[in-house]
């Protein structure tokens, strides 16, 4: 049987099995259930022992599964991949614009990387020629594991065995006489990467050079991304440390963009000075919040009660927030914060003006 081309699509892979691999996986991904060998025969047009054999082998890498004897879908694998993706992706189009702001605060470049394998790859940078630095790495570069700032924090989020395993597959080689190449030193730069959460790069990439990075995480809190800020090594300002984990923190809310509805659906946030109309009561500001939260409408009059006991504002719900004291703002505050049960409450000087 002779498969149909699509003629928008690249062209047919020059390694024969491959192309196949690609007509098989097309063919799992086309279908939600479990396929039959049978089927994924006729459609593919490979005799049977011919598809049997690869998809095993995919099956190996856990790139298929085999749920029954003689049908498969797609693995996990895939799934692992495509979120990996999907992170890259999605955490540069939401460093972009925080880094950019850093490096104005700044004047040094600010870098985005990522791990792949043994090295880092530079997937953004934020940089201008009123830095006085050299770019050495540019986008799409890539650089050691433990001659980097944002490596170290990589290999700071792996166990004591995957380091060694780093080690012995490198042999932590350097590029100046300022580099780490010996197994205890690095652990012990390991040790204090997990400790601060940061890590430094000291002149032992490049010499000249000096770099800090802060980590971002995602919503399951593992490691993503680092964010650096380069200088030259007699310039790298401590105090732009404070800055730099800020920034860091910005780009990610429980793996979301902080910017995006989604990161603020997920988070409830109570300013020290919060600042309300007048002329609505409690109960209709906390009724706003849960339906600009994504509350369900089914589900809003009972969220709503339920923040208004929490922060025993029950009684006094139904009065305009213009007659409220400091306290009664500040217990408001909180109820609207906590209404859609967000998975993070970020609380700014909660108790200010709150009757002990």
């Amino acid at each position: 049987m002779k498969k149909n081309i699509d003629p928008n699509l690249p062209g047919e892979p020059t390694v024969q099995v491959i192309g196949r691999m690609f007509t098989l996986l097309e063919i799992l991904a086309s279908r939600e259930d479990p396929v039959s060998l049978k089927e994924i025969s006729e459609k593919s047009g490979l005799h049977p022992s011919t598809a049997h054999r690869i998809l095993n082998d995919l099956a190996v890498g856990r790139f298929v599964d085999r749920p029954q004897a003689g049908s498969y879908r797609l693995g996990m694998r895939l799934l692992e991949l495509g979120n990996v993706v999907k992170a890259r992706l999605s955490v540069r189009d939401a460093a972009l614009l925080p880094m950019r702001d850093l490096h104005k605060l700044i004047q040094q470049p600010v870098n985005l990387s990522v791990r792949q394998g043994d090295e880092i790859i530079y997937i953004e940078r934020a940089y201008s020629e009123r830095s006085g630095m050299q770019v050495v790495r540019a986008i799409g570069g890539r650089a050691p594991l433990h001659l980097t700032s944002t490596g170290k924090l990589f290999l700071a989020a792996d166990d004591a065995l995957r380091v060694r395993a780093y080690a012995t597959r490198t042999g932590l080689a350097g590029h100046t006489h300022n580099s780490i190449t010996g197994l205890p030193a690095l652990e012990r730069e390991l040790s204090k990467a997990r400790q601060y959460g940061v890590a430094r790069d000291n002149e032992e990439l490049e010499l000249g050079v000096r770099c800090m990075a802060a980590g971002i995480y995602d919503d399951q809190n593992s490691l993503v991304a680092g964010l650096s800020i380069s200088a030259p090594a007699d310039r790298l300002d401590e105090s732009w440390l404070v800055k730099l984990q800020a920034t860091a923190g910005e780009i990610s809310i429980l793996g979301c963009p902080s910017a995006t509805p989604e990161a603020r659906r997920r988070t409830g946030f109570l300013p020290e000075a919060p600042y309300f109309h007048k002329f609505l009561t409690g109960r209709e500001l906390v009724r706003y919040c849960a339906q600009l939260s994504g509350v369900p409408s089914s589900d809003v009059s009972a969220a709503v009660e339920d923040a208004l006991g929490l922060a025993a504002m029950t009684e006094a719900a139904d009065r305009p927030i213009g007659t409220y004291s400091k306290g009664m703002l500040q217990r408001i505050g909180f109820a609207q914060a906590i209404v859609h049960d967000p998975e993070l409450v970020i609380l700014d000087e909660p108790t200010a003006g709150v009757d002990p």
